[in-house]
């Protein structure tokens, strides 16, 4: 068989035929996919990608722990793996909900099924639930001892010929968050391998969450109406325009805007099938038309001196959906939030209509405001936003303009944050990295986002010190005083406005991390190829704060 670092970059279409034509035998409900020491490997007739692909990560990972029969509570009787709906009528993998999945055992065979998404490309995207292989990293994890601790193939730890001991009947988690998300554009690893940790660390994105087709007027409905129809455009200081944000929206109250804006829509859904999810509005500040009629709208009344559109955005997006769902009833929309902005603002849910299930709102809260943390007006928002029965989801800007490419590293504070949106947001899918920021500045906040969204209640200090040990044997000790002096610093922040190199991160403070690092050279183990990844990224980024200082 191809060995998992290769196996992860062929197509499923090629997996699919080649694979089983070769390694399965049929039995009554399923096909074995690998048979080895004391265990048997069992996928349906017909299985899932995503079924198929749980059954090769169960298999590897099999493979490369165990070199002698596995001791099931005690004993090395047989052992028989179930992936996915193999016994028909049985409860596993037939009753879970969106983003569900458990292991079941009955004596020793076990079956490991969730909710999965039918089109769900496991290796291919992060959108879509893949609940079975969920299932089978969750048994990974918590009874064969292995942790995922960053992407690729150095990136996680094992011990050898690791005993199980299951006990009960099920295990069917209920993680914190729904949505479990991080981003995963870097230059340091393959899109590839970049999915497959958010798979493997029980990432979860429901299609819902994440849009498949954005619907905007920036740009657009100008080059195609200017000319023909000047009456679609918005009406600014007395002029029809549509150009630039926050004057780029069109004359709502124009009966043929929303026919045109629906038609569009639907045209979009009727080609291409595959779409699920609807985002309406350039994100961006918005303001709307000032003509008679769109003045004499009802929704408009609500627009006060702070400029608070969500009436008018929200009243608007709901006549949309109303009218898209006439003819695609179960076409989910996205529409985000906005907070604070010169140009308006749009974060209250409307008076007038109820946007409803059918509706996620991404909730962009503001950055930590240290030392003060108060978001208690994001938290009151979103409570607003639950009476209206949508799906809340956390979009938080980590990464704002002034932290360029900076190590943002503070995961206590990380875990305040999502602790206040507990039974409130559904979770998240944004995180602190991005392609400009080097992964190692990013990864331990990485790990441990994926760590605190499945359980808001993880031991962050725990976890920190077996992330050093893993990355950094020898400094381990070294690298948690790093990650703690970082998030230290940090945490005493105190002027947004100034720039973090003459705030968080001055020269001074810089030179006591530094110093940490440079002790840390001489106990870190040569295995480590990370650290010099880390140290060789931090030295750059020391150097920018020492010119700055010498400015």
């Amino acid at each position: 068989m191809l060995s998992l670092e290769k196996y992860i970059i062929i197509t499923f279409s090629f997996l699919i035929t080649a694979v089983l034509s070769t390694c399965s035998v049929p039995l009554k409900n399923g096909n074995v996919y690998d048979k080895r020491l004391n265990y048997t490997i069992v996928v349906p007739q017909e299985p899932s990608q995503t079924e198929l692909f749980a059954a090769e990560e169960l298999k590897n990972f099999l493979n490369k722990i165990y070199s002698k029969s596995i001791s099931i509570n005690g004993k090395n009787d047989d052992i028989t793996f179930f992936i996915g709906k193999v016994v028909p009528g049985k409860k596993a993998g037939n009753n879970f909900k969106e983003g569900e999945f458990g292991i079941f055992r009955d004596g020793n065979n076990f079956t490991f099924s969730g909710f999965d998404d039918k089109d769900a490309d496991p290796t291919g995207s992060i959108k879509l639930c893949t609940g079975t292989l969920s299932s089978v990293y969750y048994f990974m994890t918590k009874y064969l001892g292995v942790k995922f601790y960053f992407p690729g193939s150095n990136g996680y730890d094992f011990k050898k010929d690791q005993p199980v001991y299951f006990k009960d009947k099920s295990d069917i988690p209920r993680p914190s968050f729904v949505v479990r998300g991080i981003s995963i554009r870097n230059s340091s690893y393959t899109t590839n391998q970049n999915i497959l940790f958010f798979r493997r660390s029980l990432g979860n994105i429901p299609y819902w969450a994440k849009k498949d087709y954005y619907y905007f007027y920036l740009n657009k409905w100008k080059k195609r109406f200017e000319k023909e129809h000047p009456e679609y455009l918005g009406m600014y200081n007395g002029k029809r325009c549509s150009c630039k944000f926050p004057f780029h929206l069109p004359c709502f109250s124009n009966p043929d805007v929303l026919k045109i804006t629906v038609n569009d829509i639907l045209n979009v859904l009727e080609n291409d099938l595959s779409i699920r999810t609807v985002r309406l509005f350039a994100d961006c500040p918005l303001r709307f038309c000032m003509c008679d009629n769109c003045m004499a709208m009802p929704e408009r009344k609500y627009i006060g001196e702070t400029k608070e559109n969500g009436e008018m955005v929200y009243g608007i997006v709901k006549k949309i959906m109303d009218k898209v769902h006439e003819v695609k009833p179960d076409v989910q929309f996205l529409v985000q939030t906005k907070i604070y902005t010169s140009a308006g603002s749009y974060y209250n849910p409307p008076h007038l209509v109820k946007m409803g299930p059918y509706c996620t709102v991404l909730h962009l809260t503001r950055r930590n405001r240290i030392p003060v943390f108060d978001h208690s007006h994001e938290v009151a928002v979103a409570d607003a936003w639950l009476k209206d029965s949508v799906k809340l989801v956390l979009k938080s800007y980590e990464r704002y303009p002034e932290a360029k490419d900076y190590p943002l590293i503070k995961p206590h504070l990380d875990q305040r944050f999502f602790k206040l949106f507990e039974n409130k947001a559904l979770g998240t899918i944004n995180s602190e990295a991005s392609e400009k920021v080097p992964y190692s500045f990013s990864a331990l906040g990485q790990y441990l986002q994926m760590k605190m969204l499945f359980d808001i209640n993880t031991d962050l200090d725990d976890e920190i010190r077996k992330f050093c040990a893993f990355a950094y044997p020898g400094a381990a000790e070294e690298m948690v005083r790093f990650y703690n002096y970082m998030e230290e610093i940090y945490s005493k922040r105190c002027e947004f406005s100034k720039p973090l190199f003459d705030d968080v991160y001055k020269f001074e403070n810089l030179q006591i991390s530094m110093d940490i690092l440079n002790c840390a050279v001489d106990k870190v183990s040569p295995d480590s190829f990370f650290f010099d990844q880390l140290y060789n990224d931090f030295i750059k980024f020391y150097e920018k704060s020492k010119r700055f200082n010498d400015k």
